[in-house]
C-alpha cells in the first residue's frame, strides 16, 4: 500500500506549481500584446504603403500627361520652325532674289513676293506655336519632388508630411 500524502507538503507543492504558472501566464499575456502590437503596426504599415504606392501613382500620372502635352506643343513649335526655316531658304536660295533689281521680270517680282509672303505666314505661324508652348509649360509645372509630395521628408530638409 502507498503511504498517504502529507497535506502540508501537497499544500507546498500546489503552492510552488502556482508561483511557476503565474510567469508563464504573464509571458503569455506579454507575447500575446506584443504580437497584437505588431499586427496593428503591420497594419499600419501596409496602410501607409498603399497610400504611398497611389501617391506615386498619381504623380506618375500627372508626369505621363505632362510629358505628353510637352511633347505635343514642342513638335508643334519644331514643325513651325521647321516651316519658317524652310520658306527663309527658299526666298534667299531662289535665283530671282539673286538676279539684279533692274534686271527682275514681273514673274520675278510676283515670284519673290510669294515667297516672302509664305515667310511671313510661317514666322506667325512660329510665333503663334512659340505662345502656345509658353502657356502649355506654365499650366503644366514640373511638379515638386515624390520625396515631399507623397510622405515624410528628412527634417532635416525642414520637412514634414506635404500632400
Amino acid at each position: 500500500m502507498s503511504p498517504e500524502p502529507n497535506p502540508a507538503r501537497v499544500e507546498v507543492v500546489a503552492a510552488a506549481e502556482r508561483k511557476r504558472r503565474l510567469p508563464i501566464r504573464v509571458l503569455g499575456l506579454l507575447l500575446t500584446a506584443i504580437s497584437l502590437f505588431a499586427l496593428g503596426m503591420a497594419g499600419y504599415s501596409a496602410w501607409l504603403f498603399r497610400e504611398h504606392v497611389h501617391c506615386q501613382a498619381a504623380y506618375n500620372d500627372y508626369l505621363n500627361e505632362r510629358t505628353r502635352i510637352l511633347t505635343d506643343v514642342g513638335a508643334a513649335e519644331r514643325a513651325a520652325e521647321r516651316r519658317r526655316g524652310d520658306a527663309l531658304d527658299a526666298a534667299l536660295l531662289d535665283p530671282a532674289i539673286r538676279t539684279p533689281t533692274g534686271e527682275r521680270s514681273p514673274a520675278d517680282m510676283k515670284r519673290i513676293q510669294d515667297l516672302y509672303a509664305e515667310y511671313v505666314d510661317a514666322a506667325r505661324d512660329l510665333q503663334l506655336e512659340r505662345a502656345a508652348a509658353d502657356a502649355a509649360r506654365i499650366a503644366n509645372p514640373v511638379p515638386p519632388p515624390p520625396s515631399q509630395v507623397c510622405g515624410r521628408t528628412s527634417p532635416a530638409r525642414g520637412g514634414g508630411r506635404v500632400e
